[in-house]
């Protein structure tokens, strides 16, 4: 079997959606979480480096990468 992932953009289009996956008994899972707890906490760490002013430029990126890689 597949994962359907659905995304409505309503309140009453959710009703609906589920009222149909229950008229047609369909098992289906609800979760308010669309991404795994780690990615979740890595952008925290990264807003928050943001927000101390721990950035780097492009080109201060492109260089660091290119002598990792040379």
């Amino acid at each position: 079997m597949s994962t359907i992932i659905i995304h409505p953009e309503t309140e009453a289009k959710e009703k609906a959606i589920k009222a149909v996956l229950e008229a047609l008994e369909i098992n289906f899972e609800q979760s308010e979480e669309t991404y795994a707890q780690q990615v979740l906490a890595g952008l925290e760490k990264g807003i928050l480096q943001a927000n101390n002013g721990e950035t780097k430029t492009y080109a201060e990126v492109k260089e660091l990468l290119a002598n990792r890689w040379s």
